[in-house]
């Protein structure tokens, strides 16, 4: 849901920033990355960067059929069920 709220293309900690907007705390970037980019179909890169001012380029992706994560990512506190 979440991914809707991106002009595409986007990037990762584009899509992190939205979560943390919504939800109103921080997220850690490595384990949010590794759940966004290993859910099949979640997320469709676009084989394009985004070269910053400072730092690294960062890849561009494009909303995907998937629209939930699995496993979801949970809130601090919160506990999934099977």
């Amino acid at each position: 849901m979440a991914a809707a709220f991106c002009p595409e293309p986007f990037t990762v900690g584009d899509l992190r920033r939205i979560y943390e907007a919504v939800w109103g705390f921080k997220l850690d970037p490595s384990n949010f990355r590794r759940k966004v980019t290993r859910t099949e179909g979640f997320l469709q890169p676009t084989g394009e960067r985004r070269i910053p001012d400072i730092g690294r380029p960062a890849a561009l992706y494009r909303r995907g059929s998937a629209s939930l994560l699995i496993p979801p990512l949970l809130r601090s506190g919160e506990v999934s069920f099977p």
